[in-house]
């Protein structure tokens, strides 16, 4: 029986093997890291609508003035953060305000708005609804963000001027039609509004009440200490 002859395998067939191997990891690589940008990007929107809804909830429920502010910082990451024209009870400012977050994804944001410095912007919610930053709010994962560049992701919000649901949309011709026509998202909006913010301040106004009621018991108990300690020279006279 013939013993069967192994043919060896070329230095050329050995490069286009791992040349083919290169090129499929770098397509899965890129892949990869634009399912991440991608994602990110989207959180972070949401994260800027849940920010816009909180500042509009808070001007309705507390009758307060509301700008949201972002501002780009010294490594050209965009800042942004809610601030009241009114001064809150520090128990309850820990529950509605927010410390400032960093936008990582976004790297560009754009409304007009003559009243905004170059590299601040200020979207007011005043006067319970009667003021209120009119225009689309367009954000983008690159400072050429209005390129034709296929790679740069954009989103719009629409802000009406006057109360009314925020969403975002993926393209501007969406965000010029407003917000779409559902009969249940105004009842849901309601709700999420009149009910867990409300919800939250009683619980700070028991706080309160607990705080005042044990401030209220230990002045008692002091004055009483007093009054105690007054009268016990008095009584030692009596008893000589």
């Amino acid at each position: 029986m013939a013993a069967v002859r192994r043919l060896p395998i070329t230095l050329l067939e050995l490069l286009i093997v791992i040349a083919i191997l290169a090129m499929v990891a770098g397509i899965v690589a890129v892949s990869i890291n634009k399912a991440l940008v991608d994602q990110r990007f989207r959180t972070e929107v949401s994260m800027v609508v849940d920010e816009l809804r909180l500042a509009q909830d808070l001007m309705l429920i507390l009758g307060a003035d509301v700008h949201v502010k972002f501002t780009e910082d010294k490594e050209n990451f965009i800042k942004y953060w809610i601030e009241l024209e009114t001064s809150l009870p520090e128990h309850i400012s820990r529950e509605v305000l927010r410390k400032q977050r960093k936008l990582k994804t976004i790297r560009a944001i754009s409304f007009d708005d003559p009243t905004s410095k170059q590299g601040h912007l200020d979207l007011k919610f005043q006067s319970k609804g009667m003021v209120m930053s009119k225009g689309i709010l367009k954000l983008a994962t690159s400072g050429k963000q209005w390129s034709s560049s296929a790679g740069t992701l954009k989103n719009y919000i629409w802000l009406s001027g006057y109360p009314k649901p925020i969403i975002s949309y993926d393209s501007e011709e969406e965000a010029l039609k407003g917000a779409k026509s559902d009969p249940d998202f105004d009842d849901k909006l309601a709700q999420d509004t009149f009910y867990k913010l409300p919800d939250k301040l009683k619980q700070s106004e028991e706080v309160q009440k607990e705080e005042k009621v044990s401030s209220e018991i230990s002045e008692k108990g002091s004055q009483a200490s007093k009054n105690s300690s007054g009268n016990a020279p008095e009584a030692a006279g009596k008893n000589r």
